[in-house]
């Protein structure tokens, strides 16, 4: 193969490294939108604002909790002692679970749970048709709005026996005061921050910030190929080693190109 042929086979071969490059960064970044999306359990969809919220420092922390989001528009999801189960109260309570109205509240009469089919608990409560003695739903996965992981939702704790709760809020910020507030008089500790938007939280996300980074140095070295590549092209090409300063070899002979 000439000179002119592996100079084009190098541009071809690193055009193509710089397109995969940018593709990857590309499918990073929608990939961090997306776990923020289901991290969130699509709670922006759910109501006007979402915050990141912390209650604990008391006995029947759950129970307070789910009396103030009463007559409020504000929707709690959050985690107790096992941080793998989710529990839930408030008007959009349906929404974040994604499952009607009847079945939830079938499943917080009786404290039952809410799976995400595919789950190794799913598998176990299809055969038993419950899980700890209590009744199961089964959410299909498309219809799961949080993570893989997050394969649990029991609406009411069946024990109200945790010192803190830790999850989300959803609802309207002129309900958040009277909320905390609330919490606050009955001697409970409670915090909520808003919630990171998904494209801040993508690109805070260590993951993109590798991407972005091996990115970066593709395109560096891609840039410094091209550049050198371009610079060979444009010199002086030489027809004997005269154009070395070797004269014994061959007159001194310079064509441009």
């Amino acid at each position: 193969m000439t000179g002119r042929g592996l100079r084009t086979l190098g541009l071809l071969v690193t055009r193509a490294v710089l397109l995969v490059a940018l593709c990857g960064l590309a499918l990073s970044l929608v990939g961090s939108l997306s776990v923020h999306h289901r991290q969130y359990f699509g709670a922006a969809q759910c109501g006007p604002a979402v915050w990141d919220v912390g209650i604990g420092g008391g006995s029947e922390v759950w129970t307070m909790a789910e009396a103030a989001t009463t007559g409020r528009n504000l929707t709690l999801m959050a985690s107790g002692a096992d941080p793998g189960v989710r529990h839930l109260a408030g008007p959009a309570a349906p929404c974040l679970a994604g499952v009607d109205v009847p079945t939830l509240e079938s499943l917080r009469a009786a404290r039952g749970f809410l799976l995400r089919e595919g789950s190794i608990l799913a598998d176990r409560a299809a055969r038993s048709g419950e899980l700890a003695g209590r009744p199961v739903a089964l959410a299909s996965a498309a219809d799961w709005r949080g993570l893989p992981a997050d394969g649990v939702i029991q609406p009411t704790p069946a024990f109200d026996n945790s010192a803190s709760y830790v999850g989300i809020l959803v609802g309207e910020p002129g309900d958040l005061e009277g909320f905390l507030q609330t919490l606050r008089a009955s001697g409970l500790g409670a915090e909520a921050t808003p919630a990171p938007s998904a494209l801040n939280a993508a690109i805070t996300s260590p993951v993109l910030g590798v991407t972005v980074t091996l990115t970066g140095l593709t395109l560096i070295s891609v840039t410094a190929f091209w550049v050198l590549t371009s610079v060979r092209r444009s010199a002086p090409h030489c027809e004997s080693y005269a154009c070395w300063g070797c004269p014994r070899f061959g007159p001194r002979r310079c064509a441009p190109g």
